[in-house]
């Protein structure tokens, strides 16, 4: 997680900075670089793919016996996965990767696994349903 400070003061940039080493102190972080704040970042990311596969396999598993549903729940997984794709790049635009610096996998890592994250919660409606009588449940309800 980032923080914005927007420091006037010169004795305000002493108390935020011991601030922040005794908040660090107390809860045991240890410091790490960049390299490793990328890695820890987009392996975050990968057990988050994981379990968005997992979600979709036992959707697909729970509804096997509707092959309509199926062949539309793969469309839109499909167009979805490349919404993701599409989206993470207009963001993070391969071609100015240069520009963001050694921070970007970090930072187009978290991006992609909060919206995996989204996604995660779509499936799971197909599998845990929707609150008895929305009457636009659609396909969840069946």
């Amino acid at each position: 997680n980032a923080f914005l400070l927007i420091i006037e003061d010169g004795m305000d940039n002493l108390r935020i900075l011991l601030g922040i080493s005794l908040a660090l102190l107390c809860f045991n972080v240890k410091a790490q670089t960049q390299f490793e704040l990328n890695q820890s970042a987009c392996n975050r990311l990968k057990q988050t793919d994981t379990q968005l596969n997992k979600v979709y396999q036992n959707v697909l598993t729970v509804h096997a016996g509707d092959k309509l549903f199926i062949r539309y729940f793969k469309e839109a997984q499909r167009k979805w996965i490349a919404f993701r794709d599409a989206y993470a790049d207009s963001m993070y635009i391969p071609e100015y990767y240069k520009n963001y610096g050694s921070i970007r996998p970090m930072c187009q890592c978290d991006f992609i696994e909060h919206l995996t994250n989204e996604r995660i919660k779509q499936l799971k409606v197909w599998i845990d349903g929707v609150a008895e009588g929305d009457s636009c449940m659609g396909s969840t309800g069946n």
